[in-house]
């Protein structure tokens, strides 16, 4: 009798299974091998055609698109050409900008200018001729000179910072003018000094600190 109940059971199944295991050696031939082995490279190299296909397809999609992205767009030189590429004029920078360029804080500046507008002067043989709101800078030859009250000027450097933050942070576009370092080093230097003695009557005060920016087409 068998020792155990196991053994039986391995002494019954072992024909079967040596019968099993010769008749799959017996279909892993040298032929069959070579076939799945044959048909396995080019499964292989297919997929990875496809792969590559579609990674160079994506990489090269990719840089283009970063290319055009970084392809500085104008306005132009002139009106006509600033009209003829979509581009408006920014209260905020006084510069004609595309519409691929961040306008952010556009809106915001003019409000702080409360229930009126800011006004904008130029200097006349020594005198100051009031020239109105910003509508009336909006056809001025490029490089054209204008004067702004204190409280204008620093309005104008908090809402410019903020839109060289907003495009960091989101990706936008900006003009070459609001990314200036000069720029920016007057507007921050002008905001510590007035953060140091307050500004009081100051705000109503024409100053020349606004001379610096031009009436101009913008580049983003």
């Amino acid at each position: 009798m068998p020792s155990s109940p196991t053994e039986s059971t391995i002494d019954l199944l072992e024909p079967s299974y040596r019968a099993m295991h010769y008749e799959y050696a017996n279909i892993d031939d040298p032929k069959r091998a070579w076939w799945r082995q044959w048909r396995w490279n080019i499964t292989s190299a297919i997929l990875i055609a496809i792969l590559s296909s579609i990674a160079t397809f994506g990489i090269t999609s990719l840089l283009s698109h970063r290319g055009l992205e970084t392809q500085p767009v104008s306005c132009g030189k002139t009106f006509k050409e600033a009209h003829d590429h979509g581009c408006t004029f920014d209260p905020l920078t006084l510069t004609w900008l595309r519409p691929e360029c961040s306008l952010h804080g556009q809106k915001e500046f003019l409000e702080s200018a409360g229930s009126e507008t800011w006004r904008y002067w130029e200097d006349k043989d020594g005198s100051l001729v009031e020239l109105g709101g910003y509508e009336s800078l909006v056809h001025l030859p490029p490089g054209s000179l204008y004067l702004a009250t204190h409280e204008q000027y620093l309005n104008h450097c908090m809402w410019i910072l903020l839109r060289v933050h907003h495009a960091l942070e989101y990706g936008e576009r900006l003009d070459f003018r609001t990314i200036s370092y000069e720029h920016s080093k007057d507007c921050l230097g002008l905001l510590l000094m007035e953060a140091k003695r307050g500004v009081g009557e100051n705000l109503t005060q024409i100053s020349t600190r606004a001379e610096a920016p031009e009436i101009g087409y913008g580049v983003c």
